[in-house]
């Protein structure tokens, strides 16, 4: 998977969680609406279906999209 449709599928998960029409890799999660227990609901849905192990700990050191991108890019290259 691209880093553009790893950020596009990321980007949908985000948007359908918060009820947003869209991000950008600059949006920060917990500024669009996220709290706590969207974070972990959103963790959940990209660890199960890109296969990573992010944690709530991960996306609140880097809570925006790209970061969240390249934790998973990262994750993936290790496996």
């Amino acid at each position: 998977m691209t880093t553009d449709q790893l950020t596009q599928k990321i980007a949908a998960i985000w948007c359908d969680l918060l009820k947003v029409e869209s991000v950008g890799p600059a949006s920060d999660f917990f500024v669009e609406g996220g709290d706590s227990m969207d974070a972990i609901l959103m963790l959940q849905t990209v660890n199960d279906e890109l296969e990573v192990e992010l944690t709530v700990e991960d996306l609140f050191r880097n809570p925006d999209l790209a970061a969240v991108v390249a934790a998973v890019e990262t994750q993936k290259r290790r496996a």
